[in-house]
């Protein structure tokens, strides 16, 4: 919980771990709403929710045929 977006993704890739694209795709868009005051969109919201739910859909998958 004390990482940066950017500290825990170079974390996350450098093992190696799941889709790091889509999962950063998410966070640096929640970091646009928490930090840089971006009011979000219903749209926005359901992109979001789109994305979290397609990284967990995958990642649960992977994890699966392992």
């Amino acid at each position: 919980p004390h990482l940066t977006t950017e500290e825990f993704l170079s974390q996350f890739r450098g093992e190696g771990r799941g889709r790091s694209d889509e999962l950063a795709k998410f966070l640096e868009s929640a970091d646009m709403v928490k930090f840089a005051g971006v009011e979000a969109t219903p749209e926005m919201a359901d992109a979001a929710t789109g994305s979290a739910r397609g990284y967990l859909e995958s990642d649960s998958a992977e994890e699966v045929s392992k």
